[in-house]
């Protein structure tokens, strides 16, 4: 009959609780490395949807300026159509 496989009193107490308290320790290990990696995760995602929105506010900034430009043109062009025809709308001129 062949021989089954089984731990035996050879086997010191304080080698099993060391490796159940590796192994222990190893899953603990494993989590705390799951969590950080979540939280890091996280993190990139938030840095992703604020760099999209940077990327939108940049576009409307430009937009803003060049509407800024537009209203500056056009204020400029009524300025300089005003000091060459000092005439209101009825007819008198504008001291």
């Amino acid at each position: 009959m062949a021989e089954r496989w089984h731990v035996g009193r050879e086997i010191p107490l304080a080698l099993i609780i060391t490796i159940l308290c590796s192994v222990g320790s190893g899953i603990w290990y494993a989590s705390a490395t799951n969590a950080r990696v979540t939280v890091i995760e996280k993190t990139l995602e938030t840095q992703v949807t604020l760099r999209e929105d940077i990327v939108q506010i940049r576009e409307q900034l430009k937009n803003l300026d060049r509407l800024t430009q537009r209203i500056e043109t056009l204020l400029d062009r009524r300025s300089d159509a005003g000091k060459t025809d000092r005439t209101t709308t009825i007819g008198k001129e504008v001291q």
